[in-house]
């Protein structure tokens, strides 16, 4: 099969939940994806690209305050 030309394109996955869903679930969520990410990445390397939007003009759908606060983790506080 030479010659042979395959375009690949990443793709995003999103991840909806229910309204009930707690802070304390979709911070933990959140954090397993980015943990299965990392693994993930070691075998797909497309796979480690960044995938939490930070910037909320950048989004489809709203975030879960406990995604956002997960991803605001590293963000500076004023305490």
């Amino acid at each position: 099969m030479t010659g042979l030309t395959i375009n690949a394109h990443p793709m995003a996955s999103v991840l909806v939940a229910r309204t009930d869903l707690t802070d304390d679930q979709a911070y933990a969520l959140a954090e397993m994806s980015e943990r299965v990410r990392a693994q993930i990445s070691t075998v797909y390397p497309l796979a480690g690209l960044p995938h939490l939007q930070t910037q909320e003009a950048d989004r489809m759908l709203p975030v879960h305050p406990g995604a956002q606060r997960y991803i605001d983790r590293n963000e500076p506080g004023l305490l």
